[in-house]
């Protein structure tokens, strides 16, 4: 979402999620980490370079698997 403020950006982005879960197009299983929650169907954003994965800032994914036990998701 694109907006002058940071904190539109983030309520923006909440109502869009919130519109995306009720429509049924999120998993019913959550992982909360540092940078929120996350479900099985969200799309991130990556936010910092990790050559080794062959990610770059900006690249886009969808989450396809949480595994809560290692408090990680899979892109």
């Amino acid at each position: 979402m694109v907006a002058a403020r940071r904190s539109d950006v983030a309520e923006l982005n909440a109502r869009a999620r919130a519109r995306i879960d009720g429509a049924g197009k999120l998993g019913a299983e959550r992982l909360e980490l540092a940078g929120g929650e996350f479900a099985v169907g969200d799309v991130v954003v990556i936010k910092r370079n990790e050559r080794r994965l062959g990610v770059q800032n900006g690249n886009r994914g969808r989450v396809v698997a949480l595994d809560p036990q290692q408090g990680a998701m899979h892109v």
